[in-house]
């Protein structure tokens, strides 16, 4: 179960990396950090509260 997702880093001269997820729910928001480069990831969650998937500016996910 789950939401299949691929998640890509893509600069000046290409793909940096591209690697799949399966995110519990359906994202209700995407957002970037230009500061760190991590990308995070709301999920809302049955219960009503909002779940956080952060990836590191590498892919690796963090929380």
């Amino acid at each position: 179960d789950g939401y299949p997702a691929t998640l890509a880093k893509v600069s000046k001269t290409g793909l940096v990396w591209s690697l799949p997820y399966n995110l519990e729910q359906k994202p209700s928001e995407i957002l970037y950090s230009a500061d760190t480069g991590e990308v995070m990831i709301k999920l809302p969650m049955p219960t009503g509260e909002q779940k956080l998937f952060v990836l590191d500016k590498y892919g690796k996910k963090i929380q």
